[in-house]
């Protein structure tokens, strides 16, 4: 019988977003610096084609944070 606990616990946190670049930063350096011990987080960003520096953002955080993935929402909804 195996058990949950040797093994983490997969978070999936999924933000829509579209013209954010006053708090996506925020936002995301709040997972950034959240204790995440014992779980895998990954974060899914989904900009809907912002033109207002949030993909620049999202890009430079996913850049140094593996965990954080910049995903295209070319229908720009959320």
């Amino acid at each position: 019988m195996s058990t949950a606990l040797s093994s983490p616990i997969k978070v999936r946190v999924v933000i829509p977003c579209r013209n954010e670049a006053g708090y996506i930063g925020r936002c995301l350096r709040s997972l950034i610096e959240a204790d995440r011990a014992g779980m895998e987080v990954e974060a899914w960003v989904c900009d809907g084609r912002s033109d207002d520096g949030t993909r620049e953002e999202i890009a430079e955080l996913a850049a140094r944070h593996r965990w954080i993935r910049l995903v295209d929402n070319p229908a720009r909804t959320t």
